[in-house]
């Protein structure tokens, strides 16, 4: 009888356990709703003195879901009161799909109560494909997983992405390049593995992507290369990993103990964080219409604010004290005077300075096609790519290439030299609609040669 019951026990446990591991992270929600904060002129018109004149409601979202008209006025939301535009992100953010939400609008002059349930923001369903959401334990909480595979029983070959430095959600980017080289390149036969950054997509009970270091993401990036290895329909012995820009950076970092058979990277630097900046300002400034007599004067000035704050550790707080030092922050590295620079968390670039970059690939044991486009803006230097070719070959003769891919830029998009590309990113829409899709067929040559 005890024997018994410490079976069902335990067979109710492993049930818990497979239903944790089965399901999804409930997704984020989204209001779907245009909005006006109130003038003089709509006051008149709906005899409402606060709140947002709610100018359209879209299809699938939360106030579609409350019942919410056009020509209604939004006077509360989950108990709190609307009166900008920016009242509606701290209460929306922390929901997640099927939360219960209520709002209060003016409809007709009078207050009107809603009640209902938060809508999820939509996944992907594409054709020809399937997708699956997992999870991966992250800093006490998980990460969101995005799996995208051919149909079949499989096993396939797997590509862990690894995105640039920025912090956005990685799911339903349709034709954003990062969707097109997922999209491209599961229909080639392989598994793609998209982690979100820490915080983002339906990650849950992570910290904000903006307030963690580089050393952190990597760790997040090798929590969802270890749940690629618990997958049953991934081919576990021959993992891959795409890293883009800073992401390649990562990508050692994250392959280091694992059984990676390939990386690929491009776009990216051999040098230390603080000359690549140096050498991105001398090459970019001009390009992007900045004298060159006064580009130069400006690094002058910049080499010391730069040493200080990657070499010395300083924070920029102390270092905008200096009016010169000021204007270089927030006008070249986007300093926000609350500790982020260039989006991140200002420790984040700190950390990247002191990656021994020759170390990390020393301590990879993969194969690794290094790529630039032609057009390439931002990793501006075809000699830097051949350098990391020539580092990995110092360690593991034979392993690594060099391919130059023409008519492609910084964004996998079609520009032939950076000029060209600086000129093309200025036309809206360009990087959703000039995809280069010869990347990708580079890209799948290389892998079925290693499979």
């Amino acid at each position: 009888m005890k024997a018994q019951k410490l079976f069902l026990l335990v067979a109710a446990v492993l049930f818990i356990c497979h239903i944790a591991h089965a399901q999804p992270l409930p997704r984020k929600s989204w209001f779907n709703v245009i909005v006006r904060e109130l003038n003089d002129s709509l006051k008149t018109a709906t005899k409402a003195t606060e709140g947002l004149f709610v100018v359209s409601v879209g299809e699938k979202g939360t106030a579609e879901a409350l019942g919410i008209l056009p020509g209604d006025v939004l006077l509360t939301l989950n108990g709190q009161p609307v009166k900008t535009k920016e009242d509606l992100k701290p209460i929306m953010t922390p929901l997640r799909e099927g939360d219960p939400v209520g709002c209060e609008v003016w409809r007709k002059k009078k207050v009107k109560a809603l009640k209902g349930f938060a809508a999820p923001v939509a996944g992907e369903n594409p054709e020809g494909y399937l997708v699956e959401y997992e999870r991966a334990p992250f800093e006490g909480g998980n990460l969101s997983v995005i799996i995208t595979r051919p149909e079949g029983e499989g096993p396939f070959p797997v590509i862990l992405f690894i995105p640039g430095y920025m912090c956005y959600s990685l799911d339903n980017i349709g034709t954003h390049p990062y969707g097109r080289i997922a999209e491209l390149l599961t229909r080639q036969g392989y598994m793609v593995v998209r982690v979100e950054k820490s915080g983002e997509g339906a990650s849950m009970g992570t910290p904000d992507c903006r307030s963690i270091g580089l050393y952190k993401e990597v760790e997040g990036f090798r929590a969802g290369l270890r749940k690629i290895y618990t997958l049953p329909k991934a081919d576990t012995s021959n993992v891959f990993i795409f890293g883009h820009s800073l992401g390649a950076m990562q990508a050692p970092m994250v392959a280091k103990g694992f059984n990676v058979k390939g990386i690929i990277i491009e776009g990216t630097s051999g040098d230390s964080w603080f000359e690549y900046i140096l050498a991105m300002f001398r090459f970019q400034n001009p390009i992007m219409g900045m004298d060159p007599a006064e580009n130069e004067d400006m690094i002058a000035k910049a080499t010391p604010l730069l040493y200080n704050y990657l070499v010395q550790k300083d924070d920029p707080a102390e270092l905008a004290k200096v009016p010169a030092w000021d204007s270089i922050l927030m006008e070249m590295m986007q300093y926000d005077h609350n500790g982020h620079i260039w989006d991140r968390h200002y420790t984040y670039w700190q950390e990247l300075q002191d990656v021994n970059q020759p170390a990390a690939w020393r301590d990879c044991s993969a194969h690794v096609l290094v790529l630039r486009g032609s057009g390439d803006l931002e990793a501006f230097s075809t000699e830097q790519h051949e350098g990391i070719v020539r580092t990995i070959n110092h360690y593991r003769p034979g392993t690594a290439t060099f391919v130059l891919l023409p008519n492609s830029d910084h964004a996998f998009c079609k520009s032939d030299t950076p000029e060209e590309s600086y000129k093309n990113g200025q036309v809206k829409g360009y990087h959703r609609e000039q995809f280069n899709e010869n990347v990708i067929g580079v890209v799948k040559e290389w892998i079925d040669q290693r499979l």
